[in-house]
């Protein structure tokens, strides 16, 4: 077992450290870290098993005692296939490992007896580099009831607050309130092969300072009964919430049946910039920008509800690349909208929509837009009332590269300057191809 008298000197580590250029202002930081480690911790240990400790993993018995006494160890922990009964939560040492055999073998089973004050099931502390959970599910006890007061206040299923660098992994969380609150300087954290079912919020980000990585997060209602689905669909149900992140990527994600799939805000910490590519907002679309400066690559946007939207865009810059929007209902309001002075680029995508008649873009008052290389289809030989894309007055910006398939009667681009004739919005519009659609000018 290594202590702290195992590592090396601190005068063998600054020699080192001279011989290879290594600033010497970060060695007090290196050191600060290391010590912040409990007695006998080590990044190489071997694991132990969590049933050494007296585990059942039966469902049933208290397992609390047993997996807090493997965890205190500050070695990796391995849970093995169970089912495995909390009744409060569990806490990780910065850089442990906590493990299961897989999602679907390894379970942490929280019910109406869990402990509601702890700050979460499981609590991975800083300083860096954070813990790691993997391979493993959290499935919390709800009521069978399709309102939401009647749902049980558990906290969050994993906390990981001010803790850089952190890890999960293939792991699956069902009917939590809040999936993941990582709120603080959590920068630098991976997050791989998340399936989350929440009623409250999958995912919390604020106030990170470094890149954030998301990939392959799905976020649907599994695990839920068909009456708790009301409350899954409601419109207070967010998949993410996003404030300040520096460096935000999420890619390769699904995000299903949720009017709030991502809201993009700014707090007193910030707000965010970043990627999100190769990400299906399905069934009620829901990408909320109020302020954030984003990528948008490779999307999928697809509604089915009439009381959905693909996109809102706030303050900041949104640019939105290669992406493809589908609704096979008409919609109550625009499919994308921009609500504040921020500027909104859509380029080089496809909005599938055959017969269904709304406003597929509406760019209100103080937006500075570009919309270009843009395919409209829609079914052939029909009349519509709605224009495909809205220019309200003191919208200013450039259209061009516009094509849609043909039809009997409808207006491809309308300019709204009702509110002053004599002001109209400044929109130049080139490379039109929409037989029988009318465009001004």
């Amino acid at each position: 077992m290594s202590s702290r008298h195992d590592l090396p000197s601190r005068r063998s580590v600054i020699a080192s450290c001279l011989a290879v250029g290594i600033d010497m202002a970060l060695l007090p930081l290196a050191y600060a870290q290391d010590f912040h480690r409990p007695a006998g911790h080590s990044l190489h240990r071997k694991f132990v098993s969590a049933f050494d400790f007296g585990a059942q993993g039966d469902g049933i018995s208290d397992d609390t005692a047993a997996l807090r006494n493997a965890l205190a160890t500050a070695a990796p922990v391995d849970l093995g296939c169970g089912r495995f009964r909390l009744t409060s939560g569990l806490s990780l040492w910065p850089g442990q490992v906590l493990q299961g055999a897989s999602s679907r073998c390894s379970s942490i089973i929280v019910d109406h007896v869990f402990d509601r004050s702890a700050p979460a099931v499981i609590d991975i502390r800083g300083p860096e580099p954070g813990g790691e959970v993997r391979d493993l599910t959290i499935s919390f006890a709800q009521p069978d009831a399709g309102e939401r007061a009647v749902l049980l206040p558990y906290p969050p299923a994993i906390r990981a607050q001010a803790t850089p660098r952190f890890k999960l992994s293939r792991l699956r969380v069902e009917r939590a309130r809040i999936g993941l609150d990582m709120r603080g300087n959590s920068g630098g954290a991976t997050i791989d092969d998340l399936e989350i079912s929440a009623f409250d919020r999958a995912v919390w980000i604020d106030g990170a300072l470094d890149s954030v990585k998301i990939s392959k997060l799905h976020v649907w209602p599994f695990g839920i009964t068909q009456a708790q689905r009301a409350i899954y669909d409601d419109a207070v149900n967010e998949g993410l919430r996003i404030a300040r992140c520096d460096d935000l990527h999420l890619s390769d994600s699904i995000i299903f049946g949720l009017r709030k799939a991502a809201i993009f805000h700014r707090s007193d910490a910030g707000d965010a910039f970043g990627t999100i590519s190769s990400v299906d907002f399905d069934h009620c679309g829901g990408l909320i920008c109020e302020a954030a400066n984003l990528r948008v690559v490779g999307c999928l946007f697809t509604l089915g509800v009439p009381d959905g939207v693909w996109m809102r865009a706030g303050k900041g810059q949104v640019n939105v690349v290669g992406s493809w929007f589908h609704a096979r209902k008409t919609l109550a309001s625009p499919g994308i909208a921009s609500t504040g002075s921020g500027l909104l680029s859509v380029s080089s995508c496809v909005f599938n929509t055959g017969d269904t008649d709304f406003v597929h873009i509406a760019l209100e008052p103080g937006t500075t837009f570009n919309l270009a290389a843009l395919t409209f289809a829609k079914a052939q030989g029909k009349s519509y009332a709605q224009p495909l894309i809205l220019a309200r007055e003191r919208a200013s910006g450039s259209m061009s590269g516009l094509v849609a398939t043909s039809t009997s009667g409808g207006e491809l681009v309308r300019r709204d300057a009702h509110h002053s004739a004599s002001l109209p919005p400044t929109v130049q519009i080139i490379g039109v191809e929409a037989p029988g659609w009318r465009t001004p000018g």
